[in-house]
């Protein structure tokens, strides 16, 4: 029937089990129960397409860009300029416009040709960008609460912020496609500000914050009050900033003031401590 070889394990495959058979292997989860074929073997990102009517793909992340960007902030007052570059060539920075309002604390999210940056210490504005054109940022909505330093992600479908100054423990999302305001996700297990995102497209991680060292987790599809994953190594929030980023598999988080110089890292799929 097509099939080329077959495996059965305990657990579902990953981007980088990378198969002998390639594409057409089959995967059995015989946990769960799931069927999985190898529609892509490229190695280390191989796509494992699920028999589910799709639901529970493996595959990677789909939206990184070429550019990052960076928006708002704090010289001497708080500022509206955004800034980009192109990752592939080191080099100053550039002018992109500006945020419809000057703050700090802004947390951001993607799903790789459209760019959100929601809040601030003052305010609930949600600012959107399209990456390819430069320019001002425009309205797209209003987080439920006014306030800032989040720790913000998403899975390329929805943007969420968790935490935050002033937020206690919220967690609210949007659909980065949809323009419109936050709706209630549900809330971290701990309230804190000054934490770090991170996510694999499935699972998104809230980290630190406050002089904690709790990380949490949601499933992304699913809204709902988050679950604890495990500790960093070293707490850190109001003291020294924690800063997050992550692959398809790994979420780090080390400091974003000269608290301490510890980095962190998890495998997202698994829940326990950095």
């Amino acid at each position: 029937t097509g099939i080329v070889s077959h495996t059965t394990s305990a657990s579902d495959p990953a981007l980088d089990t990378n198969p002998s058979g390639g594409v057409g292997t089959e995967w059995i989860n015989s946990t769960s129960g799931k069927q999985f074929i190898c529609t892509d073997a490229t190695t280390g990102e191989n796509v494992w397409t699920c028999s589910g009517g799709g639901s529970g793909n493996i595959k990677p992340i789909a939206w990184y860009g070429a550019r990052g960007v960076f928006a708002g902030g704090y010289i001497n007052a708080n500022t509206n300029t955004i800034d980009y570059i192109t990752i592939a060539t080191p080099g100053n920075a550039t002018d992109f416009g500006d945020k419809t309002a000057s703050d700090r604390g802004s947390g951001s999210c993607s799903n790789g040709s459209r760019g959100l940056n929601g809040g601030g210490i003052t305010n609930n504005i949600i600012d959107y960008i399209t990456f390819a054109t430069p320019g001002d940022a425009t309205d797209f909505g209003d987080l439920t609460v006014a306030g800032g330093y989040f720790s913000s992600c998403g899975d390329g479908i929805k943007g969420l912020w968790g935490g935050g100054y002033n937020r206690s423990n919220t967690i609210d999302y949007v659909i980065i496609s949809t323009f419109g305001n936050a709706v209630d996700f549900g809330d971290l297990t701990v309230a804190r500000e000054v934490g770090a995102g991170g996510e694999n497209g499935v699972r998104a991680l809230f980290a630190g914050g406050g002089s904690s060292n709790v990380i949490d987790y949601v499933t992304v599809a699913t809204t709902g009050n988050a679950i604890d994953f495990g500790d960093l190594t070293v707490a850190r929030g109001l003291s020294g900033a924690c800063a997050g980023c992550s692959s398809e598999t790994r979420a780090l988080f080390g400091p974003a003031a000269a608290a301490n110089n510890t980095i962190d890292y998890v495998t997202v799929a698994t829940t326990g401590n950095a």
